[in-house]
């Protein structure tokens, strides 16, 4: 007997050693990556894109909990193997699946890769969410059946097709929208933005800023601050585009950077509200094929609002040749 209890000690040793381990692993990790992302520059090339992936690490690391926790649970049958599941389970984050309310428009964001030859497919999926509003990101597909294009750039001298963007409504929603000029660093680094009034009440931003990589990272900036100047606690300051003044603001489309970030923070700092936190990587939408790994990591189409906006029904759908995810969700003013 005494010659097996100092084998034994060591033995629960080294299994309490690598439950530890198996904890504090994933969470130093994941707090280093959080550390290191802010010190790197948002508007340097490559930089910027290795912060964003810093920025987006975190929680995927804490994931690691999940495989161990069951090893731990299932091999040591230790209760701490529960919490581990119970923790990397709130990492994973609730699925954007949540009931959806009644009444309110249905407004869709889609960036829809302008670098594709389908199209007939494309504008049947468009038709097929049954929406009330669509922005399309980039310039691919012309027509939604049901639907009437009211606004679009298509006619202006466009640096490359991926600065197109456009307005769909429901006939017999009323619409009124504009596309801007471009904003960010020009010629190259600049995009536009969708403005939106929709039913006499909300103005709807839609978005698509600068990508930080391949080209240039110093236009995703000054595009955001443009956005950000014309907001305040949730509303319009003053008339923009077809908007009035107090309108309740939803900023919608493709960011092309992730939370956390500076700009991210921007636009929560004007009284917006990110409606996808508690989804975690569940609302992960790039990459999503077309063309690329079909492998969502990065947030990168938001979902921002003000009150008394309510936005319910959040879905994240796949489109046609689409690299991103198309942001989907009901929108109603709370009482």
């Amino acid at each position: 007997m005494s010659d097996g209890a100092p084998g034994a000690s060591v033995r629960d040793r080294r299994g309490a050693l690598l439950i530890a381990a198996g904890f504090v692993l994933p969470l130093l990790a994941a707090l280093c990556s959080g550390a290191i992302s802010g010190v790197l520059p948002e508007d340097v090339l490559w930089l910027s894109a290795a912060r964003a992936g810093l920025l987006t690490l975190p929680r995927h690391l804490l994931l690691l909990w999940l495989p161990w926790g069951l090893w731990v649970a299932v091999k040591h049958r230790h209760w701490f193997g529960g919490v581990a599941l119970a923790l990397g389970l709130g990492a994973l984050g609730v699925p954007p699946y949540l009931p959806e309310a009644e009444g309110g428009i249905v407004v869709v964001a889609a960036n829809v890769q302008a670098y594709s030859d389908v199209v007939t497919d494309l504008e049947v999926a468009l038709a097929e969410l049954e929406t009330d509003v669509v922005l399309t990101i980039e310039k691919r597909g012309e027509k939604i059946e049901g639907m009437k294009r009211v606004a679009d750039n298509y006619d202006r001298d466009l640096p490359r097709t991926s600065h197109g963007m456009a307005v769909f409504c429901r006939r017999g929603v009323l619409c009124a929208a504009e596309i801007t000029e471009e904003f960010g660093q020009l010629p190259s680094c600049g995009m536009p933005m969708a403005l939106v009034r929709a039913q006499a009440s909300v103005c709807i931003v839609g978005i698509h800023s600068p990508p930080p990589a391949p080209t240039c990272a110093d236009g995703l900036v000054p595009y955001v601050d443009e956005v950000a100047s014309h907001i305040e606690d949730g509303r319009v300051v003053g008339t923009w585009g077809p908007c009035q003044d107090e309108d309740p603001v939803l900023v919608i489309g493709d960011l092309n950077y992730v939370p956390n970030s500076r700009v991210h923070r921007t636009l929560l700092d004007r009284g917006l509200t990110d409606t996808a936190t508690i989804h975690g990587v569940w609302a992960a939408t790039w990459p999503a094929g077309g063309g690329w790994p079909d492998l969502p990591f990065f947030r990168l189409d938001q979902l921002l609002v003000g009150d008394p906006i309510d936005a319910s029904g959040l879905r994240y759908e796949r489109l046609p040749d689409a690299d991103h995810k198309a942001v989907r969700a009901r929108i109603t003013l709370a009482d």
